[in-house]
């Protein structure tokens, strides 16, 4: 029996975002800029590979192609286990641990793995070098490590933005007095990149500006050669710094580049054009712009020179890792560990999801995804303590983050603190005052205290958002029916069912207020529906209804003779003991005996529903007295947020000949 008045279910929906700026080549008037390659010797156990750096990559990662040509064995991506990337998602395995070297670097590690086709690479992210002050050198195309850091008088200094995405960001001034973004993307070739609507304006301002016709063969999902416009620019203003001899182009909107504080890329050939020093401890980094090349002619289209980047670097123009630059094992073996508890989480296997990113937050103690997806995995399992915990810890580390205030609502409103959740879902919407699924949330919480004029205004400000929000209508049509408004409630209902006609919760819902309302007809007709749209015959939903039609059979004299089979098809649990109950298999005495067990809150629910269970089958059977009795029972120890106690009231109503609830 559903102990709940009415059902709103809402997916999390919480993917664990992973950027990874995939290398991509470019060519045209941008000489020998391809990718940052090691010029060490890079070797996986104990056979060569092409390494490079790409700092504007959140991970490090293996080509399958690799993997399977090292005879790792590798974990295969489970449903979501899978890196954002400008083609789409890519999928992300784990190997077995694997002994790399790189130079005199010798560790051994599990390493992410990336399905992208035939092609072979591995790269290495920046989350892995940032702890070193490293230097950029675009004359000699290196980067390398320095043991303090040196006089940079005159050059800009910018800080390092800290961000979820751990890409190398900088924070660059607006002219309006606000904070840009800038990236810097060693595994972007080209040189600078702009936000649309600047790049629009820069066009229009340089309509004479140098063509360059871009030919680069990317390694996206589907490998393709792709050729595009960009323009060359004798010198861009970038905030406070101005580069020179530059090719630049617009960004295409995708991934970081949607976000409103995105202030343009520094691709390679942008960083050939700069000096520039990265204090990673310090937090900041300090460029200087290097002086002009030859102009080019006015009008000038440079020819189309192509590269492909699938056959490994050549000569001396790549770009390259110096020894200095020592990596961070640490990190390496904390990513392949979230990855693996990521993988187990995905699978639905939660005890080994706990484990693993147990094991993950011991090596990174500061990583608040593992936090968060561990008290996820802890609240399916009903360990809503520790689900809490876990989510006090990502908002320590995280203050703003939103889907931690979020979940803890949800893991303290199925504790029944849902003044607690309150709490949590009011912080998350000061900090995203438009997320729908919170105000979902928050409309049901305050249904179950009684502020249903509360919960109104909750879904009435969903729906101004999303208009055709099936749940939105649902939850306000259980909050306006506890308001008395019976035609409101039936309304949304019905609303609910045209934008979602299979939903089977929106069914059950409806057949309880139908049955509420007197309306016996439509309510048997709506829990035969509940049934009907179920895939899963033996779900919450189809029980419930189950329970609930034959209930309301018994009051008709037409009870449904299979019904005894259908309960016994049932797992243990207090819905069985109610079918049991209903079906002669136990006592009044032994039914309220089994009322009793589990924690205060499930047992004033089970009493609820067994007083007016036992109501209505009094009832059946012509025991007026008993009924009432028991109805009454039923009102005396629920809440009116739960189903029985409607119900009872209901049926109170009618004996007492009312003419509504």
């Amino acid at each position: 029996m559903k102990i709940a008045c009415w059902v709103l279910r809402v997916a999390l929906g919480l993917p664990l975002a992973v950027i990874i700026a995939w290398p991509v080549v470019c060519a045209g008037a941008t000489p020998t800029a391809r990718a940052y390659f090691s010029n060490s010797t890079a070797t996986i156990n104990g056979q060569p590979v092409r390494l490079a750096l790409d700092t504007g990559s959140a991970i490090s990662f293996l080509s399958s192609t690799y993997a399977k040509r090292l005879n790792l064995k590798v974990t295969p991506p489970g449903p979501g286990d899978e890196a954002e990337s400008p083609w789409g998602k890519i999928p992300l395995g784990v190997s077995e641990p694997a002994r790399v070297t790189i130079g005199a670097q010798v560790f051994t590690v599990p390493l992410l793995v990336a399905n992208y086709g035939k092609h072979s690479i591995a790269a290495i992210g920046w989350p892995e070098i940032q702890g070193h002050i490293l230097v950029f050198d675009g004359g000699h195309r290196t980067i390398g490590a320095i043991p303090k850091m040196v006089d940079t008088s005159g050059w800009l200094k910018l800080k390092i933005h800290r961000d979820q995405h751990e890409v190398l960001t900088l924070e660059m001034p607006r002219p309006d007095g606000g904070t840009g973004l800038i990236y810097v993307d060693t595994g972007n070739p080209c040189g600078v990149v702009l936000p649309a609507a600047q790049w629009k304006e820069w066009k229009t301002a340089h309509p004479r500006a140098p063509n360059i016709h871009v030919a680069s063969y990317g390694i996206p999902i589907l490998i393709t050669w792709t050729i595009s416009l960009e323009k060359w620019a004798d010198e861009i203003q970038l905030g406070p710094i101005a580069l020179t001899d530059v090719a630049v182009h617009g960004a295409k909107g995708t991934g970081i580049e949607q976000r409103s504080d995105y202030a343009g890329t520094f691709g390679m050939y942008a960083l050939a054009r700069m000096d520039l020093l990265v204090d990673g401890p310090g937090g900041f980094a300090y460029l200087r712009a290097k002086p002009p090349l030859a102009p080019l002619k006015p009008g000038a289209d440079l020819s189309v020179v192509a590269y492909d980047n699938t056959a490994g670097p050549a000569g001396n123009g790549d770009w390259a890792v110096e020894d200095s630059v020592r990596l961070n094992t640490q990190r390496l073996l904390a990513d392949s560990a979230a990855r693996l508890a990521m993988t187990a989480y995905r699978n639905g296997n939660y005890p080994a999801a706990i484990t693993a990113f147990t094991h993950a937050l011991q090596l990174d103690p500061q990583n608040a995804d593992a936090f968060l997806f561990r008290g996820d995995a802890k609240e399916k399992q009903g360990d809503y303590d520790g689900a809490i915990a876990d989510y006090s810890r990502v908002l320590e580390l995280e203050p703003k983050n939103v889907e931690a205030y979020q979940n803890r609502g949800v893991a303290k409103s199925e504790k029944g603190d849902n003044d607690g959740a309150i709490a949590d879902y009011s912080q998350a919407l000061q900090l995203d005052p438009t997320n729908a699924v919170v105000l979902l949330y928050r409309g049901y919480a305050k249904s179950t205290t009684d502020d249903n004029a509360g919960a109104v205004a909750d879904y009435s400000r969903v729906l101004e958002l999303e208009p055709h929000n099936a749940d939105a209508y649902n939850g306000r049509g259980n909050a306006r029916f506890m308001q008395d408004d019976a035609a409101g409630a039936m309304a949304d209902y019905n609303t609910a069912l045209q934008l979602d006609p299979q939903n089977a919760d929106f069914y059950l819902n409806r057949g309880m207020t139908k049955q509420n309302l007197g309306d016996f007809t439509g309510a048997l007709a709506d829990y035969d529906q509940t049934v009907a749209v179920s895939p899963d015959k033996t779900s919450s939903d189809v029980i419930d209804a189950s329970l609930n039609r034959q209930l309301l059979l018994f009051r008709l004299g037409r009870a449904d003779q299979d019904f005894p089979q259908v309960v016994a098809g049932w797992k243990p649990g207090w819905e069985k003991t109610v079918g049991r109950f209903m079906t002669g298999g136990l006592s009044e005495n032994d039914f309220l005996a089994a009322a009793v067990t589990g924690d205060a809150a499930t047992v004033r629910g089970q009493q609820c529903d067994a007083y007016y269970t036992m109501g209505m089958v009094r009832l059946s059977k012509g025991d007026q007295a008993g009924a009432r009795e028991f109805f009454q029972k039923s009102l005396s120890v629920g809440r009116p947020e739960f189903g029985p106690y409607q119900f009872a009231r209901a049926e109170l109503a009618r004996m007492n000949g009312a003419t509504s609830k």
